[in-house]
């Protein structure tokens, strides 16, 4: 009795087998960015859908509660001038001013590098000439006591080696100050912002960022 032939085994299976495999770890390696690419397209549309969560406060109130605030600093260093509003030579005269800029959002709308609508933030600065070491390091040691006991949170403060100058920075919630002072120039100056707000009076059309026209009131000595 002759024996019964088996028949070869057809290869084809088999690598249909494989390319299916492979077709098939080919798309999950294209569908995975594919899908990472569409989360961030919903996010950034949400996000850009919803609004940046800004207290609304007129520019002309949040400039008197920051100079305000910024004249009480300004007689913590005892310095004896009166600093009138604006500034004739930057770093070299006396300065006492007030500045508005743009607010930009968090997150990945930050990428589209727009400002948001209606919203701004401001910043007062001052500076005093020629201050000698022995009053421009007590200064900011009283400056320093005075943000921590006000709840600032002090990021610097020293000497910024190798530089010459001396710093003290502090930040409170999504505002932030900075005073300095550089031996060589005997130039010490120091400034403040709020956080971002929203301008009541804004509406859509409006040119330019609002509190841009405000000018602070003179600092005075605390005697």
């Amino acid at each position: 009795m002759s024996e019964i032939e088996q028949p070869e085994k057809d290869p084809a299976p088999a690598a249909v087998r494989a390319a299916r495999g492979v077709a098939i770890g080919c798309g999950v390696i294209v569908a995975v960015p594919l899908l990472i690419v569409l989360g961030v397209i919903v996010t950034f549309g949400a996000q850009q859908a919803t609004a940046e969560d800004y207290p609304t406060t007129a520019p002309e109130q949040a400039a008197e509660a920051l100079t305000a605030e910024s004249q009480e600093l300004y007689r913590t260093t005892r310095f004896d001038l009166t600093l009138p509003p604006g500034v004739e030579d930057l770093g070299v005269s006396t300065e006492n001013t007030l500045s508005a800029d743009y607010c930009y959002p968090d997150g990945l709308e930050s990428l589209a590098d727009e400002s948001v609508d209606g919203a701004y933030s401001l910043h007062h600065s001052w500076g005093v000439p020629d201050v000698p070491k022995d009053r421009a390091l007590p200064a900011l040691r009283r400056l320093r006591d005075r943000l921590k006991a006000d709840g600032w949170n002090i990021t610097d403060y020293g000497r910024n080696a190798p530089a010459t100058e001396w710093e003290l920075r502090a930040t409170k919630d999504d505002r932030r100050t900075s005073f300095s002072w550089r031996p060589e120039y005997g130039y010490f100056d120091g400034g403040i912002g709020t956080a971002c707000a929203y301008d009541p009076a804004w509406k859509e059309g409006d040119f330019g960022v609002p509190g841009e026209d405000l000018t602070p009131p003179e600092l005075r000595p605390a005697h």
